[in-house]
């Protein structure tokens, strides 16, 4: 609707909110990190970034820091290629396109 009454195409638009997506990304598995939720496995003794989440039921096993992984994976990650991708001029839908995949 916005694009419609803004007299632009969808993809346009896409095109334009696409790179800004992955922060919202990175926020929302900074704050899964802050509360604790969505730990990740069991991390062997010797892994120097494991992580003891206090919420966990299983009384203090290290864990991966799942959450981190994810906010570098499909935060930053998509974030430096959309940013590279989109520096040069595009066809219309393209940037969406890279999004999706």
């Amino acid at each position: 609707l916005f694009a419609r009454r803004r007299g632009r195409g969808f993809f346009e638009v896409s095109d334009l909110i696409a790179p800004c997506v992955p922060t919202g990304i990175v926020s929302v598995r900074l704050g899964n990190f802050i509360n604790g939720e969505l730990w990740g496995r069991p991390a062997p003794d010797d892994l120097p970034w494991a992580m003891v989440f206090p919420q966990a039921q299983d009384g203090g096993i290290a864990r991966h820091p799942s959450q981190l992984y994810q906010a570098a994976g499909e935060g930053l990650l998509l974030f430096i290629v959309l940013w590279v991708y989109a520096r040069q001029p595009r066809a219309t839908g393209q940037i969406s396109g890279v999004f999706m995949m």
